[in-house]
């Protein structure tokens, strides 16, 4: 749960580059993909942050609105893209 925390604090940030790792180490480890507990030396990046948490919050009317099928917001999280 914290790397999807983690997440979208960064998206609220700017960063839109993000992944997050399907199923955990365990399933990654058992399909032999390649890991490592190896330091990495990643080169600078130029991403500035910029605060737009206010773009992916919803005040709770937004969220109990109904749509014009009659659905509220939380009965449609499977359209959801992260």
């Amino acid at each position: 749960m914290f790397a999807g925390k983690m997440a979208w604090i960064l998206k609220s940030y700017g960063q839109d580059k993000l992944s997050l790792l399907d199923f955990g180490i365990e399933h990654w480890s058992k399909n032999k993909f390649e890991l490592s507990n190896q330091p990495i030396q990643l080169p600078k990046g130029d991403w500035t942050e910029k605060d737009t948490v206010a773009d992916y919050n919803m005040s709770f009317e937004k969220l109990v609105e109904k749509d014009a099928d009659g659905k509220e917001f939380i009965e449609k999280t499977s359209g959801t893209i992260f």
